[in-house]
């Protein structure tokens, strides 16, 4: 049986109405306003509110809000703003807070702890992988849970399975996970995405091509512009190795997305981006983005994220026929913030050794 954490917000309200407490009122009204500002796309606006709010928390008392409030800040910062670094510090700090006595009862503890485990895996999901699935069994096994977290758990379980490259059981797992979600659509834009990405790895270009559409259609339902934008960028990508002459204005479109919304730069972008500029015989633009991404690469504050960048940098020199010995050695130094290297020097080795693509079917074309 999942706990209900609205439900619960909701009957605090109603009884904070019988009650006349205009204070406790306040809660709510804060918590619907804030979230009407990330509808839209006003997320400095909704961080303002949730900072508000999570202070008047405090000031009533109220931990469960203080909590939820935290929570939301933290969220907004990571998925809204690609900010990691100030969206960790705060899910750090909720999360240390609610294994203390006074927070012990909070329905939201699971989503706050659930936010935590998957932040650890953006930074370094290799290095941090043990400690995820310790974290993850002691929400299931140990904490009130919503379904929501629940979700979002099984999806973090097939994410491992995608980065060790096993495809088949993360597409099982990211499908049944589906299969759960229809009356949630960010957990659905989440698994589209998965989904488009899986295809890609698979060759299967056309599917792939589908699945981003969906993402699309998931993530405007969500207000996500982030993920909105990268899923279009993806549709350029798979609509010009399909030669559709549409591509190039698909680019565009995302990249308008970009600019008018003023989304940071990150890795999907610039995989999507990059690998679209080399299918169209302009590998110099792909390489010229590869090391401006890695310029900016330190300030998302992800092992995994960098040490990448540099991974897929060398990959393009190698394609391109340029020299590789100073970036390998580069790409190998970065991988000492790693605190489990071992498969991305074997992926460093696999480039040393010759081979310059991500994906069996790559080497075939």
């Amino acid at each position: 049986m999942y706990v209900d954490i609205w439900r619960w917000c909701r009957e605090y309200d109603n009884q904070a109405r019988r009650e006349g407490h205009q204070q406790k009122q306040q809660l709510m009204r804060l918590l619907s306003q804030a979230e009407r500002y990330k509808d839209r796309t006003h997320f400095d606006a909704a961080i303002d509110l949730y900072g508000l709010a999570r202070r008047l928390a405090i000031t009533l008392h109220e931990p469960c809000w203080e909590l939820l409030f935290e929570s939301l800040l933290a969220e907004t910062h990571i998925y809204y703003r690609a900010d990691k670094k100030t969206g960790l510090d705060i899910m750090i700090r909720a999360a240390t807070r609610s294994y203390q006595a006074a927070y012990q009862t909070c329905l939201m503890r699971a989503r706050v702890l659930c936010n935590l485990a998957i932040l650890y895996f953006q930074l370094d999901f290799f290095g941090y992988e043990d400690k995820i699935r310790e974290m993850l069994d002691i929400i299931q096994s140990d904490i009130p849970l919503d379904e929501d977290s629940d979700l979002r758990m099984r999806q973090l379980d097939a994410d491992f399975d995608f980065e060790h490259d096993y495809y088949a059981s993360a597409k099982e797992k990211t499908l049944l996970t589906m299969a759960q979600s229809h009356n949630n659509v960010f957990r659905m834009q989440t698994a589209y995405h998965v989904l488009h990405r899986l295809a890609f790895a698979e060759g299967d270009i056309a599917l792939a091509l589908d699945y981003a559409r969906e993402t699309e259609v998931y993530a405007l339902k969500c207000v996500t512009p982030r993920r909105t934008a990268e899923a279009i960028l993806w549709q350029a990508n798979y609509e010009r190795r399909l030669q559709t002459a549409s591509a190039w204005q698909t680019l565009s479109r995302g990249m308008a997305y970009y600019r008018d919304y003023d989304i940071p730069r990150a890795a999907n972008y610039y995989s999507a981006v990059c690998d679209y500029y080399e299918e169209d015989k302009q590998p110099q633009k792909a390489l010229d983005l590869r090391r401006n991404q890695l310029q900016s690469a330190p300030e998302l504050g992800s092992v995994s994220y960098e040490i990448e960048v540099h991974i897929d940098l060398c990959r393009l020199l190698g394609r391109m026929d340029l020299p590789l010995d100073e970036a390998l050695q580069e790409a190998r130094l970065s991988t000492n913030a790693c605190l489990k290297p071992t498969v991305y020097l074997q992926r460093l080795q696999a480039i040393e050794n010759g081979d310059y693509y991500e994906y069996e079917w790559q080497q075939r074309k």
